[in-house]
């Protein structure tokens, strides 16, 4: 009788065929490991006849989980003696405090010699359990007491929390730092009308005699003080005009930036990972509905608070410039500067009261 070609024969049949080689693949499509543990551990199976040596190389390969991030990439090769079927190798896991949904990583299977790597067993995927808190491990104690817990967390302080966590996320930071940076542009333009309205009245329409020598265009034996004049407001309407272009391939680069929608589809990303990842138990206790709420609803509302913040910051360059040009253009007014601003924070803190 023959062997089926999945698990082969050691010798040549009487009908002359070849002898057929053993199989190793990995002993699960799936694996898991806990971040606490700092290691997950990969098992390698040998089917067959189990003689002879048989020698494969194994290694990691990027996909949700990154290598350096999540955990220690690994390589190297396993050699399954006569009449040996069981072999293992450890992937090192980072243990950190930033929350993150369940990822994954790659292994595979390479370099079959003395056997073969079945197209189905040559790759397989190990799941990381995350074991930090959302937004980060700051409320954790608050956190696990429940909705009493829940209750007593600082609402800003959770928020700065989140922040955080969505600052230091792939693409997130570098789209926010470039957006306070460049979302001073509109602010210093307003700075410079303001200057430039000032100028136009106390120095180009001033009549006085003074005012000639203040011109922003060097005087000119051979033209007139008019003429003076008219040149120093064509170069103030230069610089009044050139700026919006800058501002208005700005304003076409922020909407491709997108940080409220790149935000969004982060916490989508992180929510349906992690359900998908729910035990039973776990998912009877979360209803479908919740999380199609939390999905489409909630996390819009938190993607467009931390869009939010950011318009804070462009606002408060703005208080500041205003403050810079009351002060440059009388002293006296340094009471308002001190007062208004307290009576904003006081206004805002008792309305988030």
């Amino acid at each position: 009788l023959r062997c089926p070609p999945i698990h082969g024969c050691g010798a040549a049949g009487r009908d002359g065929l070849a002898p057929m080689r053993d199989i190793v693949q990995f002993s699960a499509a799936t694996y898991f490991g806990e971040e606490s543990a700092e290691e997950v551990t990969i098992d390698v199976i040998r089917l067959g006849k189990l003689e002879g040596l048989s020698t494969v190389r194994y290694g990691t390969e990027d996909s949700s989980a990154k290598a350096g991030t999540k955990y220690h990439a690994v390589s190297g090769s396993l050699t399954f003696q006569a009449g040996e079927f069981w072999k293992s190798f450890k992937v090192r896991l980072v243990q950190d405090e930033t929350w993150s949904p369940t990822l994954e990583f790659k292994v595979l299977l390479s370099d079959a010699v003395g056997c073969t790597i079945p197209p189905d067993g040559a790759m397989s995927r190990a799941k990381i359990i995350d074991d930090d808190w959302f937004p980060s491990n700051k409320y954790r104690a608050l956190l696990e007491g429940g909705a009493k817990g829940v209750d007593s967390i600082n609402q800003w302080g959770l928020f700065a929390e989140f922040v955080k966590l969505n600052f230091g996320h792939t693409g997130i930071g570098w789209r926010t730092v470039t957006t306070v940076l460049f979302d001073q542009m509109n602010n210093l333009y307003l700075f410079f009308l303001l200057k430039a309205r000032t100028y136009m009245v106390n120095v180009v329409f001033n009549q006085d005699a003074g005012a000639v020598d203040r011109l922003i265009v060097p005087p000119m034996p051979q033209e007139s003080e008019l003429d003076m004049r008219v040149m120093a407001a064509i170069c103030v309407g230069v610089m009044y005009v050139l700026p919006m272009v800058a501002l208005h391939i700005w304003d076409f680069t922020k909407v491709k930036l997108d940080i409220e929608g790149h935000t969004r589809l982060f916490l989508q990303t992180c929510i349906f990972r992690k359900y998908l990842n729910y035990s039973e138990p776990s998912r009877q206790k979360a209803r479908a509905s919740h999380m199609q709420v939390a999905i489409m609803n909630h996390t819009a509302d938190l993607a467009k608070a931390y869009a939010s913040l950011l318009e804070m910051v462009q606002m408060v360059g703005k208080l500041i410039l205003l403050m810079i040009f009351m002060l440059t253009q009388d002293g006296k007014n340094a009471w308002v500067l001190v007062v208004i601003p307290v009576l904003m924070f006081v206004f805002g803190w008792s309305r988030s009261r």
